[in-house]
């Protein structure tokens, strides 16, 4: 049996978007049959908005310390792991970012200030992968291929249209790899994105060797 992964997903306890506390999020998640679920919180300038002043080195230890709260809900049967959804300023896109350590969100300055070009190469330079998250939606735009490592081809999120079928016909165009997720911000919203794997994933070095072989089927409602 197929074993699920949650690759796009908020909490309020960081995303201001989202109305589903840490706790709320896992039970929904357990309920579904998931084993994994990666927490995707926004990193934007509203998510700072209440620290606005402070220095960067501040607003990234309030960041890592609520980001991690959720782990305390893990358990042998439930993995928890931490990506984030990254918007640069000045533009409307959104990229779900996964293998970052806390060391690299501290250690590289104001991300958010940086540009896709910019962030592209210092990611893959720290072994990073980037996906453009719903990149069919209203206000979105399609960037340079050899910047991503791919894109979010199934948005579930119900509030939304993210023109899915568009990110599909795009990403087999160009050869880009699919992945999916739940968009899921609210206490009963549909877990229904992700990936299933033959394996369960309980690592970040096991999700990144999933995601980089693509060793995996798109979960799709």
């Amino acid at each position: 049996m197929p074993y699920k992964t949650e690759l796009h997903m908020h909490t309020n306890d960081v995303s201001i978007c989202a109305r589903v506390t840490p706790q709320e999020a896992v039970e929904d998640y357990k309920a579904a049959g998931y084993r994994t679920i990666v927490v995707t919180n926004h990193m934007n300038r509203p998510t700072f908005q209440h620290m606005k002043d402070a220095s960067w080195e501040e607003q990234m230890n309030w960041y890592i310390q609520k980001r991690k709260e959720i782990l305390q809900y893990a358990s042998p049967d439930f993995t928890i792991l931490l990506g984030f959804e990254l918007r640069f300023d000045g533009s409307e896109n959104d990229y779900l970012v996964y293998g970052a350590s806390d060391e690299f969100l501290m250690s590289h300055g104001d991300l958010m200030s940086m540009n896709l070009e910019s962030f592209s190469a210092l990611a893959h330079q720290n072994h990073l992968l980037i996906y453009q998250a719903h990149p069919f939606r209203y206000h979105m735009s399609m960037v340079k291929e050899s910047l991503i490592d791919g894109l979010e081809a199934y948005n579930g999120n119900e509030r939304h249209d993210s023109h899915n079928f568009l990110s599909v016909s795009w990403a087999s165009y160009a050869h880009l790899a699919m992945i999916s997720g739940s968009d899921y911000h609210r206490k009963g919203d549909p877990c229904n994105g992700g990936i299933a794997t033959d394996l369960p994933i309980t690592t970040e070095d096991e999700l990144m060797a999933y995601l980089m072989t693509r060793n995996y089927t798109l979960l799709r409602g």
